[in-house]
């Protein structure tokens, strides 16, 4: 009896070991503070909203009008360069910190903070270390019916980490814009992780409308790449979050419904940026190993019968 509770405590813990994934933690300390996280320049167009916070770790332009960043709740604006335009921003939350010369003036401003934690953060390894841990993950089999593409039925294992890795041959997927990308069995406890390998500059037209609001958080596409990723205006409203570690974005679009991490930023038209976190500073997502648990399931039935025999039942 003392042999088979010490292999169930051997199998239970590495069954415990390998429940966490721990792929959809922060890139960095403080992520979740920010809608927008751009690692170089951005470029911003007139009426520019920006739900929860804006970082911006090179240079911020601003053309043809005013923008609004942050919350009651979330940090408003952080410039690791300078702001180079002199329009005016409307800032809903007092916590800004600009590192470089100011030419924009602020209307709702609190204090200039003169320190902030961001200041030592190299933000732009911290979410490429994110985007190579991503890239990393194994394809799980997701099935996609694409007789009508129109609809293109994507079917995801519910209450799970659900991974698609996809490249130049699941293109036409993504560029046609008369696609819509319908992803079923979607629950508020199931994750889906999409890594894209670029080959050259790319645009995504496809839409995504069929997602509940409840899943926004849940999903994330991965650009692999450093050429350019343009949202296009058929896309109308993003539904999830976009990481592209190594890529100028050229938003397009209307609206993103998650939060969208970039080399660079190009977003002229005017239209918002809502939060929908996929990923919180201290929050893992956990992932059942299925090689495990049948690892587990087959060692208990052999103990099982072993114990029945030696007593002869």
């Amino acid at each position: 009896m003392k042999r088979v509770r010490s292999v169930i405590a051997i199998v239970g813990s590495l069954l415990a070991g390998q429940a966490t994934a721990g792929i959809i933690s922060a890139p960095f300390a403080g992520a979740s503070d920010y809608s927008i996280v751009v690692s170089g320049n951005a470029d911003l167009g007139s009426g520019v909203h920006v739900h929860g916070g804006a970082y911006i770790g090179g240079d911020l332009t601003l053309n043809g009008g005013n923008m609004s960043v942050g919350s009651d709740s979330h940090t408003g604006l952080y410039v690791g360069g300078s702001i180079l335009s002199n329009q005016r921003i409307d800032l809903m939350n007092n916590d800004y910190r600009i590192r470089g010369t100011n030419a924009a003036y602020f209307q709702n401003a609190g204090s200039l903070l003169k320190n902030s934690t961001m200041d030592s953060v190299d933000v732009a390894s911290a979410i490429q270390a994110k985007a190579d841990a991503l890239a990393d993950l194994e394809d799980t089999g997701v099935t996609v019916h694409d007789s009508d593409w129109n609809q293109i039925k994507i079917d995801l294992v519910a209450d799970t980490l659900n991974v698609m890795n996809w490249d130049a041959t699941n293109a036409s997927f993504l560029t046609s814009q008369n696609a819509n990308l319908m992803f079923n069995n979607f629950t508020d406890d199931t994750f889906l992780v999409i890594n894209y390998t670029m080959e050259d500059d790319f645009t995504f037209a496809a839409k995504n409308q069929n997602l509940p609001a409840s899943t926004y958080a849940n999903v994330l596409w991965n650009f692999i790449g450093d050429d350019q990723l343009t949202i296009a205006n058929s896309v109308s409203t993003f539904k999830g979050s976009i990481l592209a570690a190594n890529s100028n974005v050229n938003w397009q679009a209307n609206d993103i419904d998650g939060q969208l991490l970039a080399a660079g930023l190009t977003w002229k038209n005017t239209s918002q940026s809502h939060y929908y976190i996929p990923w919180q500073d201290e929050t893992d997502v956990e992932v059942a190993e299925p090689t495990v648990l049948m690892m587990f399931i087959l060692t208990m039935g052999a103990l099982v019968a072993r114990r029945r025999k030696t007593i002869g039942l």
